[in-house]
């Protein structure tokens, strides 16, 4: 059985409600995402995700859709 895990990324090129549409269509589309949602206004999506899955895999993808995906920065304490 499959475990999955679920992180946060960011995600640049995003303007309206279309782009986030093709960000999801892009990650769904992929056997080891088992969600994915996006936060247009934070500029993010939250991936949940077969374990093991390498993610520059998943940058990827949305990069082939036209936007950059990657690392959130950390949060300033």
């Amino acid at each position: 059985m499959r475990t999955f895990q679920t992180d946060t990324f960011r995600v640049e090129g995003m303007t309206c409600g279309a782009c986030v549409a093709h960000v999801e269509s892009a990650l769904l589309g992929r056997e080891e995402v088992k969600k994915a949602k996006v936060n247009l206004k934070a500029a993010s999506v939250k991936v949940t995700f077969a374990r093991g899955t390498d993610v520059t895999s998943l940058f990827d993808e949305v990069r082939s859709v036209g936007y950059e995906m990657g690392l959130l920065a950390p949060k300033a304490t």
